[in-house]
């Protein structure tokens, strides 16, 4: 059992072949930044800060169309992205090596973990060896 203190190599990703990998996603914000906060009899202050304007068409289509990008917060969510290879485990410089991409941003935490549900060995995916259809129709045929 791991304590409190303990070292965690990447030794333990020796015999895997893929991961689960855990981070905080890259918040996205927009809109007028601390504008609304300021005083607004204060012209200075709104001087640097861009303004919107407007947001959609005035003869057509008369409407503003759904999934237009305005102000909110998105992002800085729990993200788990699934089944990352591993291309390789330097055990020197405790280095894992992944393909695909890692939630968060640079420089940020992640949590790697192995994967709950890897995929299947099927033909031609996940390094498994290529099956000749005709030879596995064969065999079949001997067992059955």
């Amino acid at each position: 059992m791991i304590k409190p203190g303990d070292r965690i190599l990447v030794d333990i990703f020796e015999n895997e072949r893929f991961v689960d990998v855990i981070g905080t996603s890259k918040p996205w914000l927009s809109g007028r930044g601390e504008a609304p906060s300021l005083c607004r009899r204060c012209e200075v202050a709104w001087l640097d800060v861009p303004d919107h304007g407007s947001i959609g068409s005035s003869a057509f289509p008369s409407r503003v169309f759904k999934g237009m990008r305005m102000s909110g917060h998105m992002g800085d969510a729990r993200i788990t992205t699934r089944n990352l290879r591993i291309l390789g485990v330097d055990k020197e410089e405790n280095l894992l090596v992944v393909e695909g991409s890692v939630p968060g941003a640079n420089g940020g935490y992640i949590q790697i973990n192995k994967a709950k549900k890897p995929p299947r060995e099927r033909r031609g995916f996940a390094g498994s060896a290529t099956v000749d259809p005709l030879k596995a129709a064969k065999r079949a045929a001997k067992k059955g």
